[in-house]
Formats: structure tokens, sequence, C-alpha cells
């Protein structure tokens, strides 16, 4: 088991640390990059419509609606996953705070909040055989007119289901976001780079 700290609680683990990423090999300035972000804070939401507006004055912007729509801003994004469900994304460390606030905002509502951060992990894809290398596992239109920055969609990639988020860049050098369960991060980043081999890689870590 993790060793325990009695300040800073159990280590946090990430879930490509037996893969021994810094010494794994890779191809400076190759046209894809990877790298695992995996304390992102991630709170999941559910609820109707008076929750979306409920919490609206906590993030500072409006839940999204419909598929493949995101929310965003002061540093944060919603990611739409169903008709009354949500994630919502922060850089590390905000998971409890954020956690506690939506739930004093949802007072009284019918409504869950859970902390997914520690769940699922972040693995960040960018460059130009970013689209190329997805789409050796997964079966979505991946092509520029279909998958535009700011647009998440979740799929599979593989055996393991995953959430894709176009965070920024263009079509030359797209820069994403991929989620998925931290058991299933060793599955994934081996299957990306299976399938970068041809195109070569650099590994961030």
């Amino acid at each position: 088991m993790p060793e325990r700290n009695a300040a800073r609680g159990p280590e946090r683990i990430a879930g490509t640390t037996h893969l021994d990423l810094k010494n794994r090999p890779s191809t400076k300035g190759a046209p894809l990059r990877m790298q695992e972000r995996p304390f992102k804070a991630k709170v999941g939401l559910r609820g109707g419509e008076d929750v979306a507006r409920a919490v609206e004055p906590v993030l500072g912007f409006a839940l999204p609606r419909r598929v493949g729509e995101t929310g965003s801003g002061s540093g944060a994004h919603a990611f739409w996953i169903g008709p009354d469900d949500w994630i919502i994304v922060y850089e590390p460390g905000r998971e409890a705070q954020i956690a506690q606030a939506l739930r004093e905002a949802c007072r009284g509502l019918h409504h869950a909040v859970i902390d997914l951060t520690e769940r699922m992990t972040t693995i960040c894809l960018e460059g130009q055989r970013l689209r190329d290398v997805l789409a050796a596992g997964c079966p979505l239109d991946l092509h520029p007119r279909a998958f535009r920055p700011g647009m998440v969609l979740q799929s599979h990639l593989g055996k393991a289901n995953v959430i894709l988020h176009y965070v920024a860049g263009n079509a030359e050098r797209p820069f994403v976001d991929l989620y998925t369960n931290r058991s299933f991060a060793d599955y994934v980043w081996k299957y990306l780079e299976n399938a970068a081999r041809e195109f070569g890689y650099e590994i961030v870590a």
C-alpha cells in the first residue's frame, strides 16, 4: 500500500508510474508529443436544470447542454457527459474546494457531486499525427470538420473508455486531452505508443 504522511495524507501515484516515462524511449521533436497529467482536479456533477442554474455563480459560466459542448472560464472546463451529467476540470489541488462549493450551491436540490480526481487520469497529446494515432483505435470521425477546438467527445480507444477534449490548436497542430480511468492508464499509454511508432513520438515527463 502507498506510504502515508500524517500531514499530507496518502501518497498520490500516477497511472503510468511503473512505466518510468522519464527513461522510456522517445524521439525529441517527433510529430506527436505525449504527457500524463494525472492529478488535474475532476469533479462529477449530476442534476437537472435547477442544479445547472444553481452552480453557474460558482463556476462563473453556464454548463454545456448538448453533445460535444464544453463550458469554460477562470481556469475551469465543464464537459457535457449526458442530459444531467457533467465533469468539471480544474488544475490540480482544487478538487475539495470546488466540490464543497458545488454542494453548497445545490443544497436542497436533487443532485450528486463526486470527486473523480484520483479515479481518472489525463494524457495530453499534441502534434500533427494526433488524429492518425487516435484513429488507430477510436471509431469517431476525427476530421477537423467534425472534431474542432473546444469540443469534447466520449468514445473508446481499443478496449478502454475515453473522453477526448480538443483543448486548443488548429488542424495542423491540435492539442487534445484524453481522459480515462487510472486503471486503464497503462493500457492506453502503450496503445498510443504502438499506434505512434510509425510516425515517432516524444514523451514529456
